[in-house]
């Protein structure tokens, strides 16, 4: 691999000479091509310098590194930026992907911690040529189910839709995992009757991580087509789950099923941003409501930020007909292009299937639902 060329932006000196030094200790790794003092500093220098990597401080003079990542992430998408900050808390977090930023470090950064995220950083983000033509398309899809409010409805319409994944035509010979990233909260457990059943953190309690044969005892077999990855079952069992062992699940499982569909948190953690990172399309689902449409754009907004394409990233609005106030055709002028289906209002039948831990898309039923159509209808789309 080639030196990953790094620009240094700090406002303090020393930090600018102590991380060049750590990164010239790792000879055949990194080339510091430059260092700036402030955000301005930066914006001149990426166009002469071309770094792969611009390792940004938040608190800097004349431009701050928040505003600097924004404008060169928008400017020069195939720069990666790594922030750093004494600050902690999940607002900066939060703040620094709001700005497209990639990964964070805390100051004082420690010399393993700066060493291994800036090589990881820079394998997973790094620009890849592209396909050429006639190349055959990966076989395995994946589909990210986020929302940015939650009480939507999200995980209904996520279980839904890995059952009928199979339903579009040539399809019905697939298989679909279902994997419950909500890592905290997750319900899949309880709306497909299987809370009792193995998860995720049994897995990495088990150590059981290194092909798929180990990890197939904790894929849950829904019916012939469907399996499941359950959550844990407390909140903390979620902070066990990191991006790297996504990364090994993934990788691993990919190579056994036709599609993943991947139910996340109403967060933007690690593991959620993996989830959304190597899905092939983000479905974002709101409903009718002022705040939920609210929340959805600025989440598309969010993943303007991170790079993702308009096709990437589709909304679909769920429980319409609910007398919310807004107009459908209304609401979907303002996604526009981003527009994949609305999902009709069936309150009864879905409350039920809910309390009995039974999809309604699982039922072979002689007249489909409503609902159940419009989520055979959304897949075809989604997979089109």
């Amino acid at each position: 691999m080639d030196k990953i060329k790094v620009l240094i932006a700090d406002d303090v000196e020393e930090t600018r000479s102590l991380i060049a030094k750590i990164l010239e200790l790792e000879k055949g790794k990194f080339q510091v091509v430059g260092h700036a003092a402030d955000g301005l500093e930066v914006l001149e220098l990426v166009p002469r310098l071309k770094p792969d990597v611009v390792l940004m401080d938040i608190n800097m003079p004349k431009m701050n590194g928040l505003l600097a990542t924004e404008a060169i992430t928008s400017k020069h998408p195939e720069v990666i930026v790594v922030m750093m900050s004494v600050q902690g808390e999940n607002e900066y977090l939060r703040k620094a992907m709001f700005s497209g930023a990639k990964e964070y470090l805390i100051k004082p950064v420690e010399y393993d911690s700066l060493v291994g995220t800036l090589v990881e950083t820079y394998a997973k983000y790094r620009p890849r040529p592209r396909k050429a033509e006639g190349a055959p398309d990966k076989e395995t899809k994946i589909f990210a189910f986020y929302s940015a409010k939650g009480g939507v409805g999200k995980s209904v319409v996520a279980v839904n839709a890995a059952l009928s994944m199979s339903r579009c035509k040539g399809r019905e010979k697939t298989r679909t995992l279902l994997v419950d990233l909500d890592l905290k909260y997750g319900d899949l457990g309880i709306l497909m009757g299987m809370n009792d059943r193995k998860n995720i953190l049994d897995m990495v309690d088990g150590n059981q991580l290194e092909s798929f044969e180990s990890m197939s005892e904790y894929l849950v077999p829904f019916n012939d087509q469907v399996d499941v990855l359950l959550a844990p079952k407390s909140p903390e069992g979620g902070e066990y789950i990191s991006r790297g062992v996504l990364e090994k699940v993934f990788g691993t499982v990919k190579k056994h099923y036709d599609y993943i569909l991947v139910d996340t948190g109403v967060n933007y953690d690690e593991t959620t941003l993996y989830a959304l990172d190597v899905a092939d399309k983000v479905v974002l689902v709101s409903t009718l409501d002022l705040p939920s449409v609210k929340n959805t754009k600025l989440a598309i907004n969010v993943m303007g930020t991170l790079q993702y394409s308009r096709e990437k990233v589709k909304v679909v609005l769920n429980r319409s007909g609910e007398g919310a106030g807004l107009k459908e055709k209304e609401i979907a002028e303002v996604f526009g292009e981003h527009m994949l289906d609305i999902l009709p209002s069936d309150p009864k039948a879905v409350s039920q299937s809910v309390n009995l831990g039974s999809p309604l898309c699982a039922r072979k039923a002689a007249i489909p639902g409503r609902f159940m159509k419009k989520i055979q209808e959304m897949c075809c789309k989604l997979d089109a």
